[in-house]
């Protein structure tokens, strides 16, 4: 678990990073702050919200890596515990057509997961109705 943390760290680091510096968080921060918000409520309503696309992207990013590298989890691992790109490559010496199909498998997998975090994450962009409006 560490390896890939550390092995994904810049992909999760660079989409946060370009998210706060495209918000001005010390403006949020003592805008929220006199408020009377805490440092949790600030993160959560006030920064988190507008660094959700570099959440997302980075999230994405890191997903993708650790789905299909091969090289950390055949060095970690080894032949004990077969995970998917072991499993891909080793279909991929002996029968091509099932390799073909877990590339297939792989493919689906990442699209739905890549359309169910957008989906997510649009959901949180439809106005929502306030107090004035009724």
């Amino acid at each position: 678990m560490a390896a890939y943390v550390v092995l994904t760290l810049p992909f999760m680091y660079r989409p946060l990073v370009n998210a706060l510096e495209a918000v001005d968080a010390r403006t949020l921060t003592e805008a929220a702050q006199s408020l009377g918000a805490g440092g949790w409520q600030t993160l959560v309503y006030a920064i988190l919200p507008n660094i959700l696309h570099g959440v997302i992207n980075g999230s994405l990013l890191v997903f993708s890596t650790v789905f299909a590298e091969f090289t950390l989890a055949n060095l970690l691992i080894g032949t004990r515990l077969k995970t998917f790109p072991i499993y891909l490559v080793e279909f991929t010496r002996f029968d091509a057509r099932q390799a073909s199909a877990l590339a297939v498998i792989s493919f689906v997998v990442a699209w739905l997961a890549s359309v169910l975090i957008i989906w997510l994450a649009g959901r949180g962009d439809q106005p929502r109705e306030t107090l004035a409006a009724r």
